[in-house]
């Protein structure tokens, strides 16, 4: 397990491995945390995007062995150690597995988002610092009605700007609904979490 800055090495051998055919933000992150077999990419993790957003992919192979859990575990202290305030993440409420993962690393929920039909993410923050838990604090009103509302029309503006803003490529997306998005509100129960042990001030 190595930690690298992106380059067009590195996502050359991405590419190579497929790693990031199955997840193109991989090759937008600042840095990545890479597991290799072989001289070939069989893991691989980053933070990247103005949000500081993680991402993570295995190869098929692997799944269910680990390796997914200690890569995510050395990309949260990579992050420490180069002095993030926060990691963002945008999951798939439904992917147990990831669920329990950044659960697992302290992850709190935010914010639910409806995108669009058949497309549900939520919005988890990982806090370090006290900066973190101000961020934490702003993005937790996208977890009101109010919010959401804002939150669908910035997103429909934005689209263009995902990869700059949260590593993803907007043709990845479909347009986002508004309507669907407001229609489909429901705020989630975040758990009184005070960040205290997760920061380091």
């Amino acid at each position: 397990m190595r930690v690298v800055n992106r380059d067009s090495k590195i996502i050359e051998e991405l590419r190579k491995s497929g790693l990031s055919n199955e997840m193109k933000s991989l090759e937008f992150c600042k840095f990545l945390i890479i597991e290799e077999e072989n001289e070939r990419i069989v893991g691989a993790t980053g933070i990247g995007g103005f949000f500081n957003v993680h991402s993570l992919q295995v190869a098929k192979e692997y799944h269910g062995k680990g390796m997914g859990k200690k890569l995510f575990g050395k990309l949260v202290s990579e992050a420490k150690h180069r002095k993030y305030s926060f990691i963002l993440d945008s999951i798939n409420p439904e992917n147990t597995p990831v669920v329990k993962l950044v659960r697992y690393y302290g992850f709190r929920p935010i914010c639910r988002i409806n995108y669009a039909k058949g497309m549900v993410r939520e919005v988890g923050i990982l806090v370090f610092t006290t900066k973190g838990k101000i961020i934490a604090k702003i993005l937790s009103i996208f977890n009101t009605l109010i919010g959401t509302i804002l939150l669908a029309f910035i997103l429909k503006i934005t689209k263009p700007l995902f990869v700059t803003a949260f590593t993803l490529l907007p043709e990845e997306f479909p347009n986002p609904s508004i309507l669907h998005i407001i229609k489909n509100f429901k705020k989630i129960t975040v758990q009184q979490t005070t960040f205290k042990n997760q920061t380091n001030d």
